[in-house]
C-alpha cells in the first residue's frame, strides 16, 4: 500500500498543482494562498518520498527546482493571456512532476534512476530561473516601486545558491570556487538587466534566460 501511494505521489502531486494553479488564476484575488498551497504539495511530497531514503547530499538537489518554482510564484499575477497562464499551469505542474519522479527513482528504484538525473533538470532549469526572476523583479519595480537597485543582489544570490547545488561531488575547494563565482556572476547579469533594460517583463525575463 504504502509502495503504491508513493509510486503515485509524483503524477498525483502534479495533478493537484495543476489544478490549484488553473484555480490561482481563476480566484485571482486570493493569491498568493493558492500558490503557496501547491508549493506545500510539492515540498510534503518531495520529503515523502525521500523521508529515510536519501542522504543530505542529495536532498540539496531538490532546493533548486523548489527554488525556482517558488520564484515562478512570483511572475504569476504577471502572466496575462490565457495561452500565457494554460502554460505556466503546465510548466510547475511539470517541473513538479519531473523532480518528484527523479527523486522517487533515486530514493526507491535506484537501479531505474537516470545518471545525474536531477543534476542534469537543475542545470537545465538554470536559464527559466533566471527568466522567471527577472520577470519578477521587473515587474515589481514597474508595479510596486520596488527598489531598482535590490535587483542584482536578488540575481547574485539565485546565481550562488544554484550553482552550489550543482556542483560535482567529486570537485575540489578552487572547482568549487570557480564555479560559485560563475554562478553569481550570471546572477548579478541577470539582476543587472531586470534594472537597466527598457523593456517589458517578458521581455526582460528572456533576455536574461
Amino acid at each position: 500500500m504504502i509502495f503504491l501511494l508513493l509510486r503515485s505521489l509524483p503524477l498525483l502531486a502534479a495533478i493537484s498543482i495543476l489544478f490549484l494553479s488553473r484555480w490561482q488564476f481563476i480566484a485571482w484575488r486570493t493569491f498568493p494562498l493558492l500558490y503557496i498551497a501547491s508549493a506545500l504539495v510539492f515540498i510534503v511530497s518531495a520529503a515523502l518520498i525521500g523521508y529515510r531514503r536519501l542522504a543530505w547530499r542529495e536532498w540539496i538537489k531538490v532546493i533548486p527546482p523548489v527554488v525556482t518554482f517558488l520564484i515562478a510564484g512570483g511572475a504569476a499575477l504577471l502572466v496575462e493571456s490565457g495561452s500565457q497562464q494554460i502554460l505556466f499551469s503546465l510548466f510547475v505542474s511539470g517541473l513538479a512532476y519531473l523532480t518528484l519522479e527523479l527523486l522517487y527513482l533515486l530514493g526507491v528504484e535506484p537501479s531505474k534512476y537516470p545518471v545525474h538525473g536531477l543534476s542534469r533538470l537543475n542545470l537545465a532549469l538554470i536559464p527559466l530561473g533566471m527568466f522567471f526572476l527577472t520577470m519578477t523583479l521587473s515587474g515589481l519595480q514597474a508595479f510596486i516601486r520596488f527598489p531598482f537597485w535590490m535587483s542584482p543582489f536578488f540575481g547574485l544570490a539565485y546565481g550562488v545558491l544554484t550553482f552550489a547545488c550543482t556542483s560535482h561531488h567529486t570537485a575540489d575547494k578552487e572547482q568549487n570556487k570557480r564555479w560559485l563565482f560563475m554562478g553569481g556572476l550570471v546572477g548579478l547579469h541577470a539582476g543587472i538587466f531586470a534594472m537597466i533594460l527598457p523593456l517589458d517583463v517578458i521581455a526582460s525575463g528572456v533576455m536574461a534566460a
